[in-house]
């Protein structure tokens, strides 16, 4: 595989963590009613509007990375660490009072990103010269 291929695998698996924490960090704060519908109202509200932030900076600094095609270790490690700790979470919440199963799809999303970070990484790593 060539290097340009090899790179290619990181920033396409930064692009698409990149839009999907964009869009669902963005999600309370354009829509907090339609947010709350899906997850389950909160108590406190402004936590959640807290994480999308978060979450939508995270997935700008992954897009930019995949723009410039400089997916460093560090950007590998933000992005699968990122989504393990939402797969965490997502499990802790899902049983918790007010609050649905849509947690376990995130949980699936949030697995595949993990996977795929995984899998991205793997294939970058130029082939040994033995």
């Amino acid at each position: 595989m060539r290097a340009s291929s090899r790179s290619g695998a990181l920033a396409r698996v930064a692009k698409a963590q990149g839009w999907f924490y964009l869009v669902s960090g963005a999600w309370p704060w354009i829509s907090g009613e339609s947010f709350q519908a899906v997850t389950g109202r909160k108590a406190d509200f402004w936590l959640a509007q807290t994480v999308g932030l978060l979450l939508a900076i995270t997935g700008v600094v992954l897009l930019l990375a995949a723009r410039a095609n400089r997916i460093t270790r560090e950007i590998m490690l933000l992005g699968a660490l990122q989504a393990g700790a939402l797969m965490v979470v997502d499990v802790y919440c899902v049983f918790q009072p007010r609050t649905t199963h849509s947690y376990l799809l995130d949980c699936v999303v949030e697995l595949g990103i993990v996977i795929a970070w995984c899998l991205a990484a793997r294939a970058a790593t130029p082939p040994s010269t033995e």
